[in-house]
């Protein structure tokens, strides 16, 4: 009954991202391709600069991170009148990091076009898109901020419902910029700034729903949020920074990674934003999953319920890998069909159906280390994975570069170092969890264990 009750909450959980990121997908290949309409370039662009602005998000997530670990627990234990101060204090420490990053991240921007190798030809397009995106990203820091709160209490559908009006805006107002704007006045920056507009309209949408929740009770107060949140502050840093951290070691990694993409040329830059449409549908089972898992292990937790975490950790992966292989085969069968939607060009294609394969094995890898890796940080073991991904993180640059630069592999050797990651990632944490050293740290958070030893070590 146990198990039949909690398949039955985890599928009503997951259904509601399924088709998220089913919809904002398509929005977004739509979007890519009046972009690519106005000019390949600026895809190409899109594709490498975004890696930059990911690595910033990264930032924020320390305190994403930490605000969804806490309010899952809390929610799980059913202590509702912490929420408010806990949603405050997470809005007030994204403001004020968001500001001093925005301003730090605009004046880093010609250095950090050094740092992934922009080629020459688009260092114009590069600019314009990163002078918005960074500039602005505390919009998309405290968005993300009131997804994962959203999320901490289960309401995916309103998630889901917010997220994809926050895309279909963005959908018209890039394709307005196309049809409105002469051809000849067009910038990729105007192109930016309508995902700008579309996040803040989220944003409200999210803060209505927030003030009008009754069982969230929350009042927006800047006061609140600074004065009398002290312990939660501490908290919500406590467990964010190695979590929210660990994204961005990891980003970093993936950022020197892309500087070897850069290396080898713009049709390499081409085929790795292309084969990312299709990637993103490979590993949807694993995204929504997990996803709905890090809020439904965290209320198990949070309840106590330590014997449930471990039945549903062990079904989730199963159902995961499930999911993934016969997902991929599908999209590996139309491969060539779906890379033929955005260009024509024989090479990149050919290119392209040799990643899509390898990444067929890098998603089944994916599987099990993405479930293993939010499972650990919503118990509030969020040390061990932050260390582990700065070994995986290495040992992705060195065979990367290692393949695809030195023995002149190219993408195939790139991607190669991508999936080796994923297995260290994937077989630590499994390791650790099987020790159980979690456990101890899962009562130590939820305060039926004091020692805080078990947790530090």
């Amino acid at each position: 009954m146990v198990k039949r009750q909690s398949d039955s909450a985890l599928f009503h959980m997951v259904w509601p991202i399924v088709i998220e990121l089913i919809v904002n997908g398509f929005i977004a290949n739509l979007n890519q391709v009046i972009i690519n309409d106005y000019s390949s370039d600026a895809l190409a662009t899109i594709g490498s600069g975004s890696q930059i602005l990911l690595l910033i998000i990264n930032i924020y997530a320390i305190i994403s991170v930490g605000v969804s670990i806490v309010l899952a627990q809390v929610v799980g234990g059913k202590r509702y009148e912490e929420c408010s101060k806990i949603i405050n204090a997470a809005l007030v420490m994204n403001l004020v990091l968001g500001i001093v990053i925005s301003l730090v991240g605009v004046s880093s921007i010609p250095f950090l076009l050094r740092l992934i190798h922009m080629p020459k030809e688009l260092e114009v397009l590069a600019k314009q898109y990163l002078l918005i995106t960074i500039g602005f990203s505390f919009i998309q820091a405290i968005l993300n901020t009131l997804t994962a709160v959203f999320r901490s209490f289960g309401y995916m559908k309103k998630v889901t419902l917010t997220l994809i009006s926050v895309n279909i805006l963005c959908l018209l107002f890039t394709k307005l910029v196309s049809v409105c704007v002469p051809e000849t006045s067009q910038n990729l920056m105007q192109y930016a700034i309508t995902g700008v507009i579309a996040q803040s309209i989220g944003i409200l949408l999210f803060l209505r729903m927030l003030l009008r929740d009754k069982v969230i009770s929350f009042t927006l107060s800047i006061k609140e949020g600074v004065i009398n949140s002290k312990k939660i502050i501490i908290r919500i840093l406590r467990l964010g920074i190695p979590g929210g951290f660990e994204g961005i070691i990891y980003l970093i990694s993936q950022t020197i990674v892309v500087g070897f993409v850069g290396m080898l040329g713009t049709q390499a830059m081409l085929t790795k934003a292309i084969v990312g449409n299709v990637t993103y549908y490979m590993c949807m089972a694993t995204t929504t999953i997990t996803t709905a898992a890090g809020a439904m292990i965290g209320q198990l937790i949070g309840a106590g319920k330590i014997e449930e975490v471990k039945l549903r950790c062990k079904k989730n992966i199963k159902l995961t890998i499930g999911i993934t292989i016969p997902l991929c085969i599908i999209l590996m069968f139309f491969g060539q069909k779906i890379l033929r939607v955005y260009t024509n060009d024989t090479a990149v294609i050919h290119l392209g159906i040799k990643i899509l394969l390898l990444s067929v094995f890098m998603e089944i890898a994916r599987g099990l280390a993405a479930n293993m890796v939010t499972t650990l940080k919503a118990v509030g073991d969020v040390d061990f994975p932050f260390l582990i991904i700065i070994f995986a993180s290495i040992l992705n640059v060195f065979i990367s570069f290692y393949l695809g630069i030195y023995l002149k592999m190219g993408l195939s050797g790139i991607w190669i170092g991508y999936i080796a990651d994923l297995v260290l990632r994937g077989a630590a944490c499994l390791i650790r969890w099987k020790r159980g050293k979690w456990e101890n740290i899962a009562l130590y958070y939820i305060g039926e264990k004091k020692d805080a030893v078990e947790h530090i070590s």
